[in-house]
């Protein structure tokens, strides 16, 4: 007699006990987008059905848009605030999505990679 079975883990979420919701850019839909605090935990699945717990509760913020999934840290470390631009018309000042460094780039209609200045890293904006 052969028997098959089909079993796995996988993180399940739900909705955070005290919602909480901000404004990031989002490294799939490469753009500002909302994301929700949820709360994922790892799950024994045999046949598709979770059986036990693996794992603690950890809090995750996923992209309302994509679904991506992010940690907390660097959620809040995108979400930190930001200058507003500057009167002046010709150029505009962008913060690194890395480290936060303040930079001037001249603006320029759509959206461009940027390299940062401090610390090299690059990352998708529009100025």
């Amino acid at each position: 007699m052969f028997f098959f079975a089909l079993f796995g883990v996988r993180p399940r979420l739900k909705d955070a006990e005290s919602p909480e919701r901000v404004v990031v850019p989002c490294p799939v839909c490469l753009g500002e987008r909302n994301f929700e605090r949820k709360q994922a935990r790892t799950w024994f699945e045999l046949f598709f059905v979770p059986i036990f717990p693996i794992g603690a509760v950890r809090d995750l913020f996923t992209c309302v848009t994509c679904g991506v999934g992010l940690e907390p840290e660097i959620v809040r470390s995108r979400a930190a605030p930001r200058v507003p631009p500057s009167v002046d018309e010709e150029s505009a000042t962008i913060h690194c999505l890395h480290c936060g460094a303040a930079m001037r780039r001249p603006r320029q209609p759509g959206w461009r990679t940027l390299r940062c200045d401090a610390c090299g890293g690059s990352f998708e904006a529009r100025v």
